[in-house]
């Protein structure tokens, strides 16, 4: 199991490195003065894609992430119990293959992501409040899609775990458009400005109001008690102490960062 656990840490060293370096590799201020010179309706609707893009990604790099740990466990155990030499050549084949494909779908959920941050940038940044209006907008088109539909303590469960994914990937773009914002001015007074700020806290309160309104409505509709969310939180904290290697990790919310 050590040298499992080793050897998968060193290839999400690896995925983690390859992601920096791409990330590096970009023009953020291209990107960024590209989206501004766009209408308020394509950033709406780019920022629809990214989200679906995101969500197939996170939903897509958790199944990948499984294939690369039963690579390397299947090179590992051939390993250990001294296979043969053409075994033990075809598992490195297969993990390389894996590899490669984990790569590439960890670069481009980054990619994905940078561009969801330079959107949110430009949406605070923006010197009307439509834009950012707009994106707010968004989240009550969750209500929309939820709240109607028949569900079960598990599919609201699986709700419940893609809300924290979002509210941490919200999160992760607030810090994103802050960093920018104090590099650009050069200090964390002159960066950090009550309108962003305000801007930040609304559009973070927002996403928080609609998941706990949209909740509430689904609970009421399909008669489930408040007490199925204390049964949510025992349940993910009982998958993370089981699922304890650092290899499994991504399983506990299907997040993958």
């Amino acid at each position: 199991p050590y040298a499992r656990e080793h050897l998968s840490d060193s290839l999400w060293m690896l995925m983690l490195v390859a992601a920096v370096s791409v990330t590096h590799s970009v023009d953020v201020s291209m990107v960024y003065h590209y989206i501004r010179g766009q209408e308020v309706l394509k950033l709406y609707m780019a920022f629809n894609v990214l989200e679906c893009f995101d969500k197939l990604c996170c939903a897509f790099n958790c199944h990948v992430l499984d294939a690369l740990q039963n690579s390397v466990y299947i090179v590992v155990n051939t390993a250990a119990t001294s296979g043969s030499t053409s075994e033990l050549l075809q598992a490195c084949g297969q993990l390389m293959v894996d590899v490669a494909l984990t790569l590439l779908a960890t670069v481009a959920h980054t990619l994905i992501l940078l561009t969801h941050a330079v959107t949110m940038s430009v949406a605070i940044n923006s010197h009307t409040n439509a834009t950012l209006l707009m994106l707010i907008s968004n989240n009550f088109s969750e209500i929309k899609g939820n709240v109607f539909k028949r569900m079960d303590p598990d599919k609201l469960f699986a709700v419940a775990r893609m809300d924290i994914v979002e509210r941490v990937h919200l999160s992760v773009c607030l810090m994103f458009v802050a960093a920018q914002r104090v590099t650009a001015a050069g200090s964390i007074a002159a960066g950090l400005t009550r309108k962003m700020l305000k801007d930040s806290i609304m559009v973070l309160g927002s996403e928080m109001g609609v998941d706990v309104f949209k909740h509430a409505f689904m609970s009421k509709f399909n008669a489930l008690r408040p007490k199925v969310y204390r049964g949510f939180f025992r349940q993910l904290c009982r998958e993370h102490v089981k699922l304890a290697q650092s290899y499994k990790l991504h399983r506990v919310v299907g997040f993958v960062p």
